[in-house]
């Protein structure tokens, strides 16, 4: 098996930053703060980060497109080091799950996620791994503005408890694997 790729989905800019959708973008900068970065530059419509995690190398990616187009930086990375879906991790959050609860999964739908579903189009599959951080809170009215918003007091220490949990089980899913990472973390 060569390089894997992890993705990380959020928004691009200062405006999204610390907001709900963009939380794949968090457990990618954990993963990168955790290990050594070999080379770190724009690409694939990216920031690509290399790394080497205890001997194993990953492309760790935060798509530079928002949400909605993710699926063509994951294409491009995909044919430019000949990789399989099962090279990919996707990490994204979830607002079907419970605030802070994280969920790895070997397949499925989009959920209605729209960067899935961008991933989805892109590689005509959805037989791809991916962990979802759950956002479910007390929303009320539009989806997209509860998703787009910043996360507060309580809040905030649960997702950056899911997201150190959620760094944990990319990490466990490189070296062992989606079936024993799914029972260790779901």
């Amino acid at each position: 098996m060569g390089i894997r790729i992890i993705v990380g989905i959020g928004n691009p800019g200062a405006a999204y930053e610390g907001t709900r959708h963009n939380l794949g973008f968090k457990v990618v900068e954990e993963i990168t703060e955790r290990h050594t970065v070999y080379l770190s530059q724009h690409r694939f419509h990216a920031q690509a980060d290399i790394c080497s995690i205890t001997g194993k190398y990953a492309v760790c990616l935060k798509p530079m497109l928002f949400v909605n187009n993710s699926g063509l930086t994951v294409r491009s990375v995909l044919d430019y080091y000949n990789a399989s879906l099962n090279d990919l991790c996707v990490v994204c959050d979830d607002v079907s799950l419970d605030s802070g609860s994280i969920r790895m999964k070997r397949a499925g739908s989009s959920g209605g996620h729209k960067g899935l579903e961008s991933i989805i189009k892109e590689c005509r599959s959805d037989r791809f791994p991916r962990l979802k951080i759950g956002i479910r809170g007390g929303y009320a009215g539009d989806m997209a503005s509860y998703v787009l918003g910043a996360y507060t007091g309580e809040e905030r220490k649960i997702l950056e408890e899911a997201v150190a949990r959620a760094a944990n089980a990319v990490e466990s899913w490189l070296h062992q694997g989606i079936e024993q990472s799914m029972n260790m973390y779901n």
